[in-house]
């Protein structure tokens, strides 16, 4: 089990010759990104570009909602719990299928596809 404690099984000759983390798999990849981050960085050091235009639009959004909260307004995603069913995933799907039909049943939560 890839975690924290091992570094999540860092191979260094992947990351010299396959990918930059060295680390299988994206949902491992994400895991360890999340669980090393650190102390909160000082953003006055930032420099973000138009690659960070998602980045720089989402706390945009959480710094209005926060402001929103703190004047008493409660956020509409806090009542809508259905939004929150999603999930990523992948298929294979045949060439006449599309992709927003034969994915859909892969991501619902309560799908049979998804473990526990």
């Amino acid at each position: 089990m890839r975690n924290k404690t091992n570094d999540y099984l860092i191979d260094r000759e992947m990351q010299r010759t396959v990918n930059f983390p060295g680390i299988l798999g994206i949902g491992e990849q994400d895991t360890a990104c999340q669980e090393t981050m650190g102390p909160i960085y000082d953003r006055t050091k930032e420099h973000l570009g138009s690659a960070d235009s998602a980045i720089i639009h989402m706390r945009r959004v959480l710094l209005r909602l926060a402001k929103a909260l703190e004047d008493g307004q409660e956020p509409a995603a806090a009542h809508e719990a259905g939004a929150y069913k999603v999930r990523s995933a992948s298929a294979v799907l045949p060439r006449n299928v599309s992709w927003l039909e034969g994915a859909k049943a892969r991501l619902k939560a309560d799908s049979p596809y998804v473990t526990a």
